[in-house]
């Protein structure tokens, strides 16, 4: 639970927050009502919630899923507005994060807010040129945010691990069973993800940079070979 995360939000800040063993039960709701102005309470992690697990995916057309969960119908009535200071999970289609401002006015953090100042002045007013690198084993997002990277302007997109695997498929490339088997596993709406970066590779050619090696699995080992020597029975990790 969080309840070390309050002891140490108490030190930094030097001001007392009250853990609360709870997220939305009876225990959650009458210390909320309890409060006096000044007073901080910390409720328990959200990801003891399985709605907040299970409402995960964006149906594509609205968050009303996300605001229907029993975590935002319990608490929203209680607060006067939602702040999200998660700039790291800000992506992601979950009650915490996008139900609650379905049903409050909704503002950035000052954490959310320093992030998009110096993340939009390096897209739209860096010196150039301006290079984004994505890697990592969530392809799925990075390939959404390569598209708004390039939109955007940013000039060259550098892909390594896994979101490299799938610019590299979408380029004709056939990287190998391993590595292909775990992009299906690991990405339930892979096809759609392919189609997506063919369609970038398209409309914007050599400014997605794809490596020329990579780095395989070789028995425990790290070995380096160059992509014109794919495919590969080991599984490709990372650039070489």
């Amino acid at each position: 639970n969080l309840e070390n995360h309050a002891h140490i939000m108490s030190d930094i800040i030097n001001k007392k927050v009250d853990f609360i063993p709870d997220l939305y039960g009876e225990l959650a709701v009458k210390a909320i009502k309890a409060m006096k102005d000044g007073e901080i309470i910390m409720l328990d992690n959200v990801r003891f919630d399985k709605e907040e697990v299970s409402l995960r995916k964006f149906n594509g057309e609205n968050f009303t899923p996300q605001a229907n969960a029993k975590m935002v119908e319990v608490l929203a009535p209680l607060a006067s507005l939602f702040v999200n200071d998660a700039f790291a999970a800000a992506h992601r289609c979950q009650p915490s994060l996008v139900g609650f401002a379905e049903k409050l006015p909704a503002v950035a953090g000052r954490v959310m807010q320093r992030e998009l100042d110096y993340l939009g002045k390096s897209i739209e007013s860096g010196p150039s040129p301006r290079i984004a690198l994505l890697g990592g084993s969530k392809a799925a997002d990075s390939v959404t945010v390569a598209n708004n990277f390039l939109e955007k302007g940013i000039d060259e997109v550098l892909t390594g691990g896994v979101v490299a695997n799938i610019f590299l498929i979408a380029s004709g490339i056939d990287i190998g069973k391993q590595s292909t088997e775990f992009i299906i596993q690991s990405i339930s709406e892979y096809k759609k993800i392919i189609e997506k970066a063919k369609k970038l590779i398209n409309n914007y050619g050599k400014r997605i940079v794809v490596p020329t090696d990579v780095a395989i699995n070789d028995n425990g080992l790290r070995r380096g070979i160059s992509v014109k020597d794919l495919p590969t029975d080991h599984a490709i990790y990372d650039i070489g």
